[in-house]
């Protein structure tokens, strides 16, 4: 077994993917079974990404600072 990044073991059939799943399903799990206003406190926006490249609105926010960073290589 091979840890993952929090230092937990991942059983051999386990990949990362389906550990953060787990993570995700479970938070989601608590969440829910908060009362409405307490639920409406802890969650006001649960965004994923992922992709190659950052968010498009973090890189709008990198062209608002420097305009046209988004289309810079380095």
């Amino acid at each position: 077994m091979e840890p993952n990044e929090d230092g937990k073991e991942l059983k051999n059939s386990e990949s990362l993917d389906e550990t953060d799943n787990n993570e995700v399903d479970a938070t989601v799990g608590h969440i829910e079974k908060l009362a409405p206003k307490q639920r409406d406190e802890v969650i006001s926006k649960l965004e994923m990404y992922s992709g190659p490249i950052p968010h498009p609105d973090i890189l709008k926010k990198y062209n608002d600072i420097d305009p046209g960073a988004a289309k810079k290589n380095n």
